[in-house]
């Protein structure tokens, strides 16, 4: 603990020397005052050095005067991190197209405020961004009205509740204040006109009142300090609508706090209050043995006091008062209209890492455990929640079904973005729509990370089941077809196929291939457990039943021991397919596809020299060599987009050839690559398939 609270103040120390030297840059000046201005608001918050420091070098940093390099030349790199995600905090406002006009949904608030603290990487930076809205809103005379009403919305909608959550009232109160005089301004005025007419008057009173309460508590004896409590433009406000009253009758309310050592002293100080005036039973309120859901404590009384004035008064312990001004130990769960929102957990220890370094650690800890949704802004303004690795698409459809099926494109912050992205915090998302409502099948497919929602699977499930079911069979039959001619399977029935995957018939699985209730990949599944359990027709057995293993423990050869075998060039074999052995002459055996034409032929001319050979599974765990053959038609950058799904699938390229025809432009492709099995060969296939400009991919 003192060894981080040394680093601590040296953090603070080295601050201070870099803003020494910043202070030179004369554009700097405006936003040294504005550090200096946040120091103030986050000082009594009591933060730590290091926090601290990152309220001050924060709007220079904001405005790119320095940067890593600087912080790290001042010793001051460790803050970077921080710095930077404040920077990320500091972009969550309202839509930039918003008007003052308009009013945010109830939706659209709570979820503006979850996104603030799913995007935080360190609670404490929460109460700085709270500081930091409230600097601006001090300042806001300067700006434009519409500015000043969209500031003012926000701080009631995002910060003030927060800062209320996290029992901070002491900022609370202002920005409500502040926030009133901007959307209020008529109101704000008259209320404030009328409390300066009568602060003399009142300030007297409140000075008289608490001598005589000092003096009635020095005589049980009681120890305790008695103050006069100032209100708040909007509490009083506040009052007047929930008890319907006119201004003017308002201020007859005065109030006075008393705060003494211990809970039964609050009570005893409470007889003294009662017996000195006439107590209003129905304005009592008990909040220390009922507290409040933000854990407030209090008692509340309301007395008719000299002259006959109402005077409400406020009796609680020194702790209390702290907790109430700081918020520093009040455990209030946060809510947002569900039951276990995961949150809760987290909002309880920001409260209570102000007052230990343990209870902060744990509070970092629960926020990463938590981080299991994300928030994204659409142009409206309105914020979408999704769960982790959300998607473009996922929020197309989270927006509206059809918004999704319409979608062709997809704008994130601006710029254009895959429809597989994922998504991050405060992400500002922009879905481009076509003419006509048209999903892709791919999208679907879990291996290519399209969507993660399975509310965006099941509307994209069902717009295909809703298509007509003669056109499910013909785009079936058309997947199908392609998904055999990838494999290049001959020597397996179709029907086999479909026994194999619990089906009628080949109609059944053009049907559920047509409305995208069977992928694809699950085809190539089905041929990999037929050539698993298949075994091969023995043209030959020859030997004993002894078993040698190659070289490379790739297959089994029956009856033969140290016999040197290699994989045939014609047809590359590839687990699980189905395989036999021919001896050759000099070269030991070669190993074909049971289907390959040059072994029938052999076999045909020299049956005697067929052997039964077997995959040693688990065969995946070895590499084995396969010819594509890509046919596109020429564009820029066609190899790169090619080199890239190859690096991202991992496979190694032996050998690549080329050809192209100068009159139709078209190119053919042979890749002589390293595959493990038949799912992942048809998975890149499937994917060189979805390049653009690509005709046809297909196994030698």
């Amino acid at each position: 603990m003192k060894i981080e609270a040394n680093k601590n103040n040296l953090i603070l120390k080295n601050t201070k020397l870099f803003l020494t030297k910043i202070k030179n840059n004369s554009l700097s000046l405006t936003f040294i005052r504005e550090s200096k201005q946040l120091a103030q608001l986050i000082e009594p918050l009591e933060l730590g050095d290091s926090f601290l420091s990152i309220a001050i070098l924060y709007p220079m940093y904001r405005e790119k005067l320095f940067d890593y390099d600087d912080l790290k030349n001042n010793k001051l790199d460790d803050l970077h991190s921080n710095l930077e995600h404040l920077s990320q905090l500091d972009k969550l406002a309202l839509p930039s197209n918003w008007s003052a006009e308009q009013q945010l949904s109830n939706k659209t608030s709570k979820s503006l405020k979850k996104m603030l603290l799913s995007i935080s990487n360190d609670p404490k930076l929460i109460l700085i961004k709270i500081a930091i809205h409230l600097n601006h809103l001090r300042h806001a005379k300067k700006y434009d009205k519409e500015t000043q009403k969209k500031l003012a919305l926000s701080t009631n909608e995002i910060y003030a509740p927060l800062a209320n959550r996290l029992g901070v009232w002491q900022l609370k109160w202002e920005l409500e204040d502040l926030s009133f005089r901007f959307l209020n301004t008529d109101t704000y005025k008259h209320i404030a006109k009328l409390i300066k007419d009568k602060r003399s008057e009142r300030e007297v009173f409140i000075a008289e009142v608490t001598t005589e309460v000092k003096e009635a508590l020095e005589r049980e004896p009681l120890s305790a300090v008695v103050s006069g409590r100032p209100k708040h433009i909007f509490s009083i406000w506040k009052k007047l609508q929930r008890k319907n009253i006119s201004i003017e009758n308002i201020f007859d309310i005065h109030a006075i706090r008393i705060c003494v050592e211990t809970i039964p002293n609050c009570y005893r100080a409470l007889g003294t209050i009662h017996n000195l005036w006439t107590c209003l039973p129905d304005n009592f309120k008990d909040y220390i043995a009922n507290p409040k859901k933000n854990n407030y404590q209090s008692l509340h009384t309301s007395i008719i006091g000299p002259n006959g004035k109402t005077i409400e008064v406020q009796i609680r312990t020194h702790a209390m008062q702290h907790h109430a001004e700081l918020g520093i130990a009040a455990h209030w769960r946060y809510k947002e209209g569900t039951k276990n929102y995961k949150n809760d957990k987290y909002i309880e220890e920001i409260r209570n890492y102000l007052t230990t370094d343990n209870y902060y650690s744990d509070a970092l800890e629960i926020s990463q455990k938590n981080e299991d949704r994300i928030f994204a802004i659409s142009p409206k303004g309105d914020v979408i929640e999704m769960i982790v690795n959300s998607t473009p698409l996922d929020f197309a459809y989270h927006v509206h079904t059809n918004i999704g099926h319409s979608c062709i494109g997809a704008k994130i912050n601006g710029k254009i973005a895959p429809l597989n992205r994922k998504i991050l915090n405060g992400d500002l998302v922009q879905i481009i729509t076509g003419a006509e409502p048209n999903p892709r099948r791919d999208w679907l497919n879990p291996q290519l990370g399209y969507i993660a929602s399975t509310k965006t699977r099941s509307k994209i499930n069902n717009w295909f089941r809703a298509k007509n079911k003669v056109l499910h069979l013909k785009d079936g039959k058309e997947i199908c077809d392609n998904e055999l001619k990838r494999s290049n399977i001959s020597n397996i029935a179709l029907e086999v196929i479909c026994k194999q995957m619990n089906l009628k018939n080949a109609d059944a699985l053009y049907i559920g291939l047509g409305s995208n209730a069977i992928n694809s990949a699950a085809i190539a599944m089905a041929i990999q457990v037929l050539q698993k359990e298949t075994t091969p027709i023995k043209i030959k057995k020859t030997g004993a039943s002894q078993v040698n293993q190659t070289t490379f423990n790739r297959v089994s050869i029956a009856g033969m021991e140290r016999l040197l075998s290699s994989f045939s060039q014609c047809c590359k074999p590839l687990p699980p397919e189905q395989i036999l052995g021919y001896i050759t002459v000099q070269k030991g055996i070669s190993i074909h596809r049971y289907d390959c034409k040059n072994a029938l032929n052999l076999a045909k001319k020299s049956p005697e020299r067929i052997i039964d050979v077997n995959w040693n599974f688990p065969a995946n765990q070895n590499s084995y060599p396969i010819d594509l053959e890509i046919t596109a038609y020429d564009r820029r950058d066609l190899l790169r987009d090619i080199s890239n799904i190859l690096s991202e699938e991992k496979i190694t390229v032996r050998d690549i050839k080329t050809s192209r025809n100068q009159n139709s432009l078209e190119v053919v492709m042979t890749l002589n690559i390293l595959a493990v099995d038949l799912p992942s060969l048809s998975r890149l296939m499937i994917r060189f398939e979805q390049l653009k400009n690509i005709a046809s991919v297909t196994r030698k």
